[in-house]
């Protein structure tokens, strides 16, 4: 599977039709292979770098090219640039491949990567690999990849409790208060622990307020898409009461709307992340998708920058753990075409930072 990658500033998101679209992931390991020219497309195995900087090297990994992949790729791009420092990236090869991530992340560290950034694996699978950076007086960050574990520098991540809140909450504005009870299908899939934790917390608050839910129902990770259409008319038909659908991400969206369509049904579609062929749905005004708990690329972004600035600073504090929320996006606020989640705030260490001070944190110098 290749995927783009797309500026930073003007980006294009396309939709991977891979395991899981935005979110996400959860599966394996950090690190860099071969090189090649900073601009070229990432894929499966592929990587690019930059021309040596005095700030050293900063390398990035994932296990997969899913939709968010390069959003989050292009967030440590920026990042490198922004501290004078070297940057390489890498996916998996092949993709999906524990042993091609686990060999990603070795030739980070022979590489002598200053900082090693593993995007989608559970950091408590490595624990060798962590230890063998940091011991060497570098700095590891773990991204979606679970709960921080020892000797890890930053773990930062989606707040997928709060991204719950968010969509539980414009249902019960624009479902429950209507005077319609929600009956909401939950599609899943067991493969990535990060959807998980965002179908249970939602869950959570859903039963408490004596919703009905439908499932969870388990969408193969490897055919999201057509997965999704063919267990959510499955569930249209068995419980037609279905006014609501909650998307894990953009692919799940995509397959759940023909089969609700088909089955003449109103359910509405409550989306995490948010991606372009989302987006540009809502701007057409033939979406599904009611509202979206917007990934939060702005505020990674901005967070990386000054954390990665008093790594190398010798400043930073080991152990640090960031979760991020990002906007609720409706049709009344969806972005134009190119251009990224608004705003976004994160809770780093329990302190709680707005977008707006941690730009300020990245831009002083």
């Amino acid at each position: 599977m290749s995927c783009r990658v797309r500026s930073f500033v003007n980006r294009s998101k396309s939709t991977l039709a891979v395991a899981l679209g935005a979110l996400i992931v959860v599966v394996v390991l950090a690190g860099c292979g071969s090189s090649s020219s900073s601009s070229s497309s990432g894929s499966s195995g592929s990587s690019s770098a930059s021309t040596a900087s005095k700030g050293g090297l900063l390398c990035v990994s994932s296990l997969v090219g899913i939709a968010i992949v390069p959003e989050l790729f292009e967030t440590w791009k920026n990042t490198a640039e922004k501290n004078g420092m070297s940057y390489k990236q890498a996916i998996a090869e092949p993709e999906g491949s524990l042993n091609g991530a686990q060999a990603n992340a070795s030739s980070c560290i022979r590489a002598k990567a200053k900082v090693l950034v593993n995007i989608t694996t559970e950091d408590k699978a490595l624990p060798a690999t962590i230890s063998q950076q940091t011991k060497a007086g570098n700095y590891y960050i773990g991204q979606y990849s679970g709960e921080p574990v020892p000797n890890e520098t930053l773990s930062i991540g989606p707040d997928n409790a709060g991204m719950s809140k968010q969509l539980f909450e414009y249902a019960q504005q624009h479902i429950e208060k209507t005077g319609k009870k929600p009956v909401v299908l939950l599609l899943t899939t067991s493969a990535f622990p990060v959807v998980v934790e965002r179908i249970d917390t939602f869950s959570a608050l859903a039963k408490k307020a004596g919703w009905k839910l439908v499932g969870p129902l388990e969408v193969a990770a490897n055919n999201v898409a057509a997965d999704s259409t063919s267990q959510t008319a499955a569930a249209l038909r068995s419980n037609p009461d279905i006014n609501a659908v909650l998307a894990y991400t953009d692919e799940v969206s995509a397959g759940a709307s023909p089969a609700i369509k088909a089955a003449g049904k109103e359910a509405q579609i409550l989306e995490y992340e948010g991606l372009e062929g989302t987006y540009s749905s809502m701007r057409a005004g033939n979406s599904l998708v009611s509202v979206v708990a917007g990934a939060p690329i702005r505020a990674y972004n901005e967070l990386e920058i000054s954390s990665v600035r008093e790594m190398l600073a010798g400043k930073y504090k080991a152990g640090t753990k960031a979760r991020c929320v990002g906007p609720v996006i409706t049709k009344e606020n969806v972005p134009a075409k190119g251009q990224l989640n608004p705003g976004g705030s994160c809770v780093v260490n329990g302190k709680s930072y707005s977008y707006e001070e941690l730009k300020k944190l990245a831009e002083e110098a």
